[in-house]
């Protein structure tokens, strides 16, 4: 079976995924070394914005998204080249420092503790927030530019004693036209999605992105061209990620066993 050899096995070309694989070859252009030994692995498809639907059609929404089954639970993620961030609302908010100061304690796990690594911080991250906005072209809306339903909203918040603030948009407000269909990706090309900025410029760079490809340990003997990167980074998502964790692990198990029972 033919194998491809590269440097860097990136799997999903969503948040974390595609803001690597640039953020990668920026340092490999540096060191002036070829990015094109980078590679981007993602299950979904590759659509341009002008693809997207503002439908609820079953057909689309099975296109870019995917429903996993469980026993008492189902998980929806997303399915297409630039992962969710073609599918979410453009929501950009840093996480409260109180995220990182949560603690907790097992029983039988001696005192309780900070669940976050003490060098994790909102302070410490705020540097990386600032890079992350900058790339994805995030602002925050005047009142003028917010949506009616939007000011109703604030409005009866503040009528109630309750304040309320705009929410930082990763939106070209040039561009949207409040259609309010972002969940099904935006056909204007208004949402500053991965698809319009972090994964195109590493393209450029020479990173590889390939649509509709499995996960290195997913693939069985066999069933195509093997990769052997030197370094493999599991971006697949808060579900994608661990599932195919376990499943090298298993996958690796079974090698085992079977080199042993030979």
């Amino acid at each position: 079976m033919a194998s491809e050899r590269v440097d860097v096995c990136i799997v999903g070309s969503g948040f974390g995924g595609a803001i690597t694989a640039y953020r990668l070859a920026e340092l490999y252009r540096a060191a002036g070394a070829d990015a094109s030994s980078i590679l981007v692995l993602e299950r979904g498809k590759r659509f341009k914005h002008t693809e997207f639907k503002q439908s609820m059609d079953i057909d689309h929404l099975s296109d870019v998204y995917l429903l996993i089954q469980g026993q008492g639970a189902q998980v929806v993620t997303a399915n297409a080249v630039g992962g969710g961030s073609n599918l979410y609302l453009a929501a950009s908010l840093r996480s409260p420092s109180e995220t990182f100061e949560r603690r907790d304690r097992r029983t039988g796990d001696g005192p309780e503790r900070r669940m976050w690594p003490a060098a994790i911080s909102r302070r410490s991250l705020n540097p990386y927030y600032a890079r992350a906005e900058a790339g994805l072209r995030v602002r925050r809306p005047t009142w003028r530019q917010v949506s009616n339903s939007g000011a109703l909203w604030a409005a009866h918040l503040r009528s109630a004693g309750h304040t309320c603030d705009r929410v930082p948009l990763a939106i070209n407000e040039q561009r949207c036209v409040d259609a309010k269909w972002c969940h099904t990706g935006c056909i204007f090309g208004a949402k500053n999605s991965l698809i319009t900025n972090y994964l195109p410029s590493a393209e450029r760079l020479g990173v590889t992105a390939s649509a509709t490809a499995s996960c290195p340990s997913h693939r069985r003997r066999g069933s195509g061209p093997c990769i052997r990167p030197r370094s493999c980074y599991r971006s697949a998502g808060a579900w994608g990620s661990p599932h195919r964790c376990r499943a090298l692990r298993t996958t690796r198990r079974s090698d085992t066993d079977a080199t042993d029972s030979a």
